[in-house]
C-alpha cells in the first residue's frame, strides 16, 4: 500500500464568507475502487483516533461507480463509530 499523506482539516469560512467542507476521506477511483475504499477507511481511521471531536470526515463520491464501494464505504465508516449527517448538521456547528 502507498503512503498516504493525510491533513486533518475542520470546517472552515473562506475569504468570500463561504463555508468550506473539505474532502479529507477523497474520493473512490473508478480504477482502483477497492483499494481507494481501503485507503479511505485507513484514513478514517487515522481521524477518528485524534479524539478531536470538530473534525468532520467527509468524502466525494461519483454515483456512476454504482452503490456496492459505497455500501463498503459507509459500512466501514459506521463501524468506526462515524456518524452521517448532511451539509447543514455541519454548518450549524460553525455558525
Amino acid at each position: 500500500m502507498k503512503k498516504v499523506i493525510l491533513y486533518v482539516q475542520k470546517l472552515t469560512i473562506n475569504k468570500f464568507g463561504q463555508i468550506v467542507i473539505p474532502t479529507n476521506l477523497d474520493y473512490v477511483k473508478g480504477d482502483q475502487p477497492v483499494q481507494s475504499v481501503f485507503e479511505m477507511l485507513a484514513k478514517g481511521e487515522y481521524i477518528s483516533s485524534s479524539g478531536d471531536k470538530d473534525i468532520v470526515a467527509s468524502f466525494f463520491y461519483h454515483p456512476f461507480l454504482g452503490t456496492d464501494y459505497l455500501r463498503m464505504l459507509i459500512g466501514g465508516l459506521k463501524k468506526q463509530g462515524y456518524k452521517f449527517v448532511g451539509p447543514e448538521e455541519c454548518i450549524r456547528v460553525i455558525l
